[in-house]
């Protein structure tokens, strides 16, 4: 049996949970009731994978344009962060007149560098009004 609180007298002193002998139930130095066996160990967090390296890809100046692109990098699994993006309406007007606050600038789009080509080519296709990566509606007519 084994006492696991970690403000126990016993554990203070030597470091170590309180053992007591089978038919003991609560610890003699600080009453709390005892456990018959010790919790494995817990396992130490996974290290972090690499981190990754972000390359600005693009401002953001159309909030709905902001939105299509991230969900079309997230379709195509490539990660990306924003700047800036949370402040756009805070301070004075907001976007009026610009597409960005002109106090705070442009919203940011980063992506990973690994895949930066990749991302202009999505922000390209989105600009020429393509769909990027619909392959599986290519040659579907709507009704």
């Amino acid at each position: 049996m084994f006492c696991l609180n970690p403000d126990c007298k016993h554990r203070e002193e030597t470091g170590n949970p309180a053992e007591y002998v089978d038919g003991v139930t609560v610890c003699a130095d600080c009453g709390t009731p005892l456990v018959d066996e010790l919790p494995a160990p817990a396992e130490p967090a996974p290290e972090p994978d690499e981190l990754l390296e972000l390359e600005r890809l693009t401002a953001i100046t159309d909030p709905s344009f902001g939105a299509l692109l991230r969900s079309y990098l997230d379709q195509a699994g490539i990660a990306w962060s924003t700047r800036a993006e949370g402040v756009q309406d805070l301070f004075t007007v907001g976007r009026m007149g610009t597409g960005y606050n002109l106090l705070t600038g442009p919203s940011w789009l980063y992506v990973e560098r690994a895949r930066l080509a990749e991302a202009r080519e999505i922000v390209a296709a989105l600009e020429e009004g393509a769909a990027p990566l619909d392959d599986e509606l290519a040659g579907y007519e709507e009704p």
